[in-house]
């Protein structure tokens, strides 16, 4: 009897499946359309069928933009070919809505089946204006666009380009594209009337600071206007060439080209710590306002505004200088100072000086000098030899050092990471004829493992001027301790690997031998922790057999991974032995577990 009804059931799915199978879900789209922007379009999707059940999906360029569910069709609804169909309606369509629209089309039961449109391209073009009607005012005649010539700017400057239109409406829309792409949507509204005879020149300015390789490209812009009619006009574009730093002393702008605007910088010095000094960054050009940056090492560190107060004549070269101060200078401001001398009008310019560098040295210090005695020949520090502790053990190195000065700075490294940092203070007075040995003891208490490597102490005075010597090292190696061979007795072994069905339960297990009476136990999966317990309760007198096991109930494919126990005891010493790992694989069920399943119970029966 239970053959029958399975026989039964599996000509009955085999029924279901093939009503509505992914051949006969046909969907089809209407043609390409061209609509005028403001009036009313729409668009359809078909298929063919009758499924109860149906899930339509409007996109454009990837995006969804309706989703539409059907229920229970029933035959009324179809069209005269017998399909089925999905309305996309635009009302007040505008050119934004110009694009391909696809529709997907999808059943759920009795099976999944899906099919998609070969798309639908709207184009929406401009509504012309009468030439007659003397209040529009608005064709692409009076409403005229233009844009900025093509520019050449430097990485990192601020660009500018802009769009202007003669026209005498008073509210305007207008948009920045970069490759078909909206980048900045702005309304400009005018104050002013213009007179029917006259026409305003109005701009909207596209700003870029700090500019970089990726904003080279053509730049348009679109005007538009909605009263009395939309109507929308595109600029010729601009194109912006974004160059690479070191390019900009060639460069040339147009209106104001390199050899107009020279710059000179002061030549290199050398100055000893502690003095001042000026360097200068001085140009020759007929604009009368200049930017002016100093930059180290592609850092800046200054910037001003400098403006002529006074007007040159176009046969003359006004030179005008920046200065660059340093009061008291350190060891630190040493490297190479560069100005970028820049003006904005007619074109962005920027001009590059060849630079300025500046080498700070130590100042001598005399020896007869009560705070003498700090240069680099005299602070001298040394380490303890390399040591080797046991695990668990205390271990003490230190850091010596001879010096006259009575307030020394001592940092102490591993792997160049500080670790501890402190100031020694020399209370009494040393002779000018000795020469004070001190130390610094670093303590390291309870040491393990992950404590070896090399220390490094830096010893360091701060007068009259800042030195700072480093130490040789001290390698401390962390050595094991053995303990009656616990690492031999601790053996661990887990269940063989196992294969198990999506939704079933299983467990694994992790075994260990050993004396200890307290034990740990991490089950890992892919490294990552999962479960962690303490097993206490094993005789001292005998080789105990434990287990630990990991339950996992309701198996889904992502519980599939190798798994891995870590056991470990704490007394007399820390000791953790890994197991070797239980795979579990978690077969998927089949897409039709029913049918699966049926044939599973017939076979038991």
């Amino acid at each position: 009897m239970r053959t029958f009804l399975l026989s039964n059931l599996l000509l009955l799915y085999a029924w279901f499946s093939q009503s509505l199978s992914s051949d006969s879900l046909v969907v089809t789209q209407t043609p390409d359309v061209s609509v005028q922007e403001g009036e009313t379009g729409s668009i359809s999707c078909c298929w063919k069928g009758t499924p109860e059940r149906v899930d339509v999906k409007w996109l454009k360029s990837q995006t969804l933009i309706k989703n539409q569910k059907f229920i229970n069709q029933s035959i009324s609804s179809q069209n005269e070919q017998g399909n089925t169909c999905s309305v996309l309606i635009f009302a007040r369509i505008t050119y934004r809505d110009s694009g391909r629209y696809i529709c997907k089309v999808s059943v759920e039961i009795p099976v999944l089946a899906k099919g998609e449109g070969n798309g639908t391209t709207i184009t929406v073009t401009a509504r012309e204006t009468p030439d007659k009607d003397t209040i529009a005012g608005l064709s692409s005649e009076i409403l005229g666009v233009t844009q900025s010539p093509d520019v050449s700017v430097v990485e990192g400057e601020t660009g500018r380009i802009s769009c202007c239109w003669s026209g005498t409406a008073q509210r305007v829309g207008v948009k920045w594209l970069k490759n078909q792409t909206l980048i900045k949507d702005e309304t400009v509204i005018t104050q002013f009337r213009v007179s029917q005879n006259e026409s305003a020149q109005t701009c909207s300015v596209l700003t870029l600071a700090k500019i970089t390789s990726r904003d080279s490209g053509r730049y348009v812009c679109r005007v538009s206007v909605e009263v009395p009619v939309l109507t929308e006009i595109k600029g010729n574009g601009t194109t912006i060439t974004v160059t690479a730093r070191e390019t900009a002393t060639t460069s040339t702008e147009k209106g104001f080209p390199s050899d107009v605007l020279v710059v000179t910088q002061s030549p290199d010095a050398s100055v000893p710590e502690g003095e001042s000094e000026n360097i200068s960054c001085c140009w020759m050009g007929k604009a009368q306002g200049f930017g002016v940056k100093w930059l180290k090492d592609q850092t800046l560190i200054k910037y001003e505004n400098v403006v002529n107060q006074s007007t040159v004549s176009q046969s003359d070269q006004a030179n005008t200088c920046s200065v660059l101060t340093f009061s008291k200078i350190k060891s630190r401001d040493s490297g190479r100072y560069v100005c970028k001398v820049s003006v904005e009008f007619p074109n962005l310019t920027e001009i590059e000086g060849n630079g300025t560098i500046i080498t700070v040295t130590a100042r001598k210090t005399s020896t007869n000098n009560a705070e003498a005695g700090v240069s680099s020949n005299t602070l001298v520090a040394s380490q303890s030899p390399d040591i080797s502790v046991l695990e668990g053990q205390t271990g003490r190195i230190s850091c010596c050092w001879t010096v006259q000065a009575q307030r020394v700075g001592v940092k102490w490294m591993k792997n160049q990471t500080l670790i501890e940092q402190r100031i020694v203070i020399n209370e009494p007075e040393v002779s000018q004829n000795e020469r004070p040995h001190v130390c610094s003891v670093l303590i390291l208490t309870n040491l393990t493992s992950r404590d070896s490597g090399r220390y490094i102490c830096k010893v360091s005075v701060g007068l009259p001027i800042l030195t700072e010597v480093e130490g040789n090292g001290t390698t401390i190696t962390v050595k094991a301790r053995h303990h009656h061979g616990l690492a031999e007795t601790l053996v661990v072994t887990q269940s063989p690997d196992v294969l198990v069905q999506e939704g079933e339960n299983g467990r694994i297990s992790c075994c260990w031998t050993g004396k200890a009476q307290r034990v740990g136990v991490k089950w890992m999966n892919n490294q990552t922790l999962i479960k962690q317990r303490t097993v206490i309760g094993i005789s001292q007198n005998e080789r105990a057999h434990a287990c630990s096991f990991l339950i996992l109930t309701n198996f889904t494919s992502r519980d599939s991974g190798r798994y891995t126990c870590k056991v470990s005891v704490e007394v007399p010493i820390l000791t953790e032995v890994e197991g070797n790992g239980t795979t579990i694989t978690v077969k998927v069920r089949d897409h039709h577990g029913f049918a699966a399943m049926c044939s599973t119970n017939s076979i038991t029966a």
